[in-house]
């Protein structure tokens, strides 16, 4: 509180003044509150004394986030934590609440690929955000590696399909997607038993599941061609004594 004197004389001194702010004491809500001057003791003069009113406003916090991003997709809501760089000594600091939104400003969790803005939030009105209030992150697309590989019989032809993929990385029930296409040079007249052939999968970069990333939309496999089993079977006959067998 700041005073002023109307009426001491030069050279005179009042001593120094109490105050009284009407039970006011560090801490309570921000709202408007009276401080009254106590009368100093001085034989010499009649001192008056009058009040005045004073504001406690909201105490600015400064945010610090944490250093954890960029994340990777899990399936999970993700976002940096945010805390109280500078709380006031003596009392509980406020709960911060973090939001995310998405890149078109709308509040959703943070779940898949993307860039996405945290901000945090105090419901308690005795505080407001100083700074820090925002912190833009990522997740990023979670890689994948996938395994080509199938066996034919010598003289059958060769199908593929997805299932001849060992996809690894995928998350639960996710899917990879890509709409992959398989190109073998190996046909059913192709000799060799025992030979391998390239497998090459060819998948569609716009069609691949959002969240995944694949270090090549090209994949080299193996076919490997097993040997065609086969029987011989003698026909059973009666031999003369002395006389060969005729087959």
């Amino acid at each position: 509180a700041t005073i002023t004197y109307d009426g001491v004389l030069d050279g005179d001194t009042l001593g120094a003044p109490a105050f009284d702010y009407g039970g006011y004491k560090k801490g309570p809500d921000v709202g408007t509150y009276t401080v009254t001057v106590k009368e100093p003791a001085n034989g010499n003069y009649d001192i008056k004394t009058t009040s005045a009113n004073f504001t406690v406003t909201p105490y600015g916090l400064d945010i610090e986030w944490s250093d954890d991003t960029p994340f990777t997709y899990n399936k999970t809501a993700q976002k940096p934590i945010a805390t109280i760089k500078n709380p006031i000594t003596g009392l509980a600091a406020p709960a911060v609440t973090v939001t995310t939104y998405s890149e078109t400003g709308v509040a959703a969790d943070a779940i898949n690929a993307g860039s996405y803005t945290a901000k945090a939030s105090v419901t308690d009105g005795n505080y407001s955000i100083a700074s820090g209030e925002t912190k833009t992150f990522t997740i990023k697309k979670k890689s994948v590696t996938i395994i080509v590989g199938k066996s034919v019989t010598y003289g059958d032809t060769a199908t593929f399909s997805e299932n001849d993929l060992t996809i690894t990385g995928l998350i639960g029930n996710d899917t990879l997607g890509g709409n992959p296409t398989f190109k073998s040079e190996y046909t059913a007249g192709s000799p060799g038993a025992g030979e391998g052939y390239a497998i090459n999968v060819k998948f569609l970069g716009n069609a691949l599941n959002p969240k995944y990333f694949l270090f090549s939309l090209v994949i080299t496999g193996n076919l490997s061609v097993k040997k065609k089993a086969f029987t011989i079977k003698v026909k059973k006959c009666s031999v003369k004594l002395g006389s060969d067998p005729d087959f």
